[in-house]
């Protein structure tokens, strides 16, 4: 049991280039609405380091809101996700820009959760529609971020 939402956008990048920004961990506060950082706690395993990589995020909306989390799919230059445990659920958080289109030199973007377990339904209620508007805010600054070298967002977070 469970459910997943996901926001796809185009950027004009190479799936490479993309890569160099969601692999810097410690600079994802810069394009995520909610997140205030996130900190690699250790070391990984595999080629890079960061499979199976534990870590934490602090979300801006509260000062007490930290989650650990633990990278565990790391595709460079096509996929990254980490899963963070909740009360009740699993949430499973990625990045999917496998898709490129050589031709108008367009990788396709695509950032989603996953939430399983016997509680993830309540998750879907709670925090469903603000999900997708931090998706919206999200992919569009990595869109800047990734095309131009900056985000000029000033958005903050949804309610």
């Amino acid at each position: 049991m469970g459910w997943e939402l996901f926001k796809e956008r185009e950027i004009k990048a190479t799936p490479e280039t993309v890569w160099k920004v969601l692999k810097d961990v410690d600079n994802w506060h810069v394009w995520d609405v909610d997140l205030k950082k996130a900190t690699l706690k250790g070391p990984g395993t595999g080629e890079l380091g960061l499979e199976n990589a534990p870590g934490e995020v602090a979300m801006k909306w509260s000062e007490s809101a930290k989650f650990p989390f633990r990278l565990h799919d790391v595709r460079p230059s096509s996929y990254i996700a980490y899963e963070t445990p909740l009360p009740g659920a699993l949430a499973d958080w990625y990045w999917d820009w496998s898709k490129y289109d050589a031709s108008t030199g367009t990788t396709t973007m695509k950032m989603g959760v996953k939430v399983s377990g016997l509680a993830s339904y309540l998750y879907r209620i709670a925090i469903g529609g603000q999900t997708m508007k931090a998706f919206d805010i999200c992919t569009g600054n990595l869109k800047e971020l990734i095309e131009t070298g900056k985000v000029s967002s000033t958005a903050t977070s949804p309610k």
